[in-house]
């Protein structure tokens, strides 16, 4: 809220194929690393499609329903060093 992470009552989620919720990533969970913040660590995404978090949180008589598209991580490439400049007097 307010960009402030909240103590909740309820929060489960899972890890889905856009546009269909019954394509869910098996053996993910969700732990709740301090007040309002949950993670899953060592989740490998499929390379092929789309996924996304759908999450359900409830907050005393507030529930909301969240949608996050995510992305695969991608093996970590150096930048290479940029060209210098050849020195002209």
């Amino acid at each position: 809220m307010d960009d402030r992470l909240l103590p909740v009552d309820y929060f489960t989620a899972s890890i889905v194929l856009s546009g269909d919720e019954n394509q869910i990533l098996p053996g993910v969970g969700f732990s709740e690393e301090e007040p309002g913040r949950f993670v899953a660590r060592g989740v490998t995404l499929p390379e092929n499609g789309d996924w996304e978090i759908r999450a359900t949180v409830r907050r005393g008589q507030q529930t909301m329903l969240i949608g996050q598209k995510i992305a695969p991580l991608l093996p970590f490439k150096p930048r290479d060093a940029e060209p210098t400049a050849p020195n002209n007097p």
